[in-house]
């Protein structure tokens, strides 16, 4: 009888194994954080109130249409929820407003604090750019000018500037409120196209690879995926049986983060051609 793990045949189809360029690979999905200048005063829980979001109605009456730049569907902040967030029962995070925004490409959630921009969702890293610069353009039409002038919304002659988004801009290049972009996960998808003996590919890499990589493998139950790691590139891999692969890394250096993932790639595809060759007694 046929081992199902056969390592690099797949039973039904008798499947080469794939490996694409890395530059042909797309991001699955990547976190940024964009820190925020300690002076720009961002007020979350004005922003919330301040936004122009579609109503709920409006949106979920057009299905499956591509929204322009910059439209903002939803908001959350503590318990209050306008417009149509994904899902409802998804809790706001705390001192923060959660924001869901179309860019140009796809839309991004975006929660927002008094000093960051948390962003999930990118297909791109210039994704997160993208949110900032129309995410700022919302909060300039809600702000003050800049240097936090007097500002009386209510017409009494008060100064209301605490009530407004933030008052005070430091410029900062093409970012008025950007410091620092900073990656908090990117995440890789691929397939080798045919299914991997777990068991047998772990004690391989273990001997082999010892101090490249390591797997607690005994933590998954059902022995249908191995969690590996690559500490020197700040790599975690997750490698299902059936081939899918998913490769994480928390760099927070952006450029740093693309280079530990390419290399990442590079070394688990060294890894798979050393194991093919110990199976065919090369």
């Amino acid at each position: 009888m046929t081992d199902r793990f056969d390592p690099f045949i797949k039973q039904c189809l008798g499947a080469e194994y794939m490996e694409v360029p890395f530059e042909d690979l797309t991001i699955s999905t990547a976190t940024i954080d964009v820190r925020a200048h300690i002076d720009t005063g961002l007020n979350y829980e004005q922003l919330y109130y301040s936004l122009p979001v579609i109503p709920k109605k409006v949106y979920e009456s057009i299905s499956n249409y591509h929204w322009p730049e910059a439209t903002v569907y939803a908001a959350k902040f503590e318990n209050l929820i306008r417009g149509a967030p994904p899902n409802e029962e998804t809790k706001a995070f705390k001192n923060s407003t959660m924001i869901w925004m179309w860019l140009k490409e796809k839309p991004v959630n975006i929660k927002v604090s008094s000093n960051n921009f948390h962003i999930t969702g990118c297909k791109k890293l210039e994704h997160a750019a993208e949110a900032v610069r129309l995410l700022q353009g919302h909060i300039q039409l809600l702000s003050p000018p800049s240097g936090g002038n007097k500002v009386d919304d209510d017409g009494n002659g008060d100064d209301d500037s605490n009530s407004a988004v933030t008052s005070s801009v430091a410029l900062y290049k093409n970012f008025p409120h950007a410091l620092r972009f900073d990656v908090c996960m990117i995440n890789y998808n691929f397939k080798l196209g045919v299914a991997l003996d777990l068991p047998k590919f772990d004690i391989f890499t273990y001997k082999n690879f010892p101090k490249l990589v390591y797997s607690p493998y005994d933590q998954n139950i059902n022995k249908t995926s191995m969690p590996m790691k690559c500490p020197v590139l700040s790599i975690t891999y997750t490698i299902n049986d059936n081939g899918q692969v998913s490769m994480c890394t928390a760099e927070a250096d952006i450029e740093k983060s693309y280079d530990n993932v390419c290399k990442g790639y590079e070394v688990f595809y060294v890894m798979v051609n050393a194991f093919r060759d110990d199976i065919n007694g090369k």
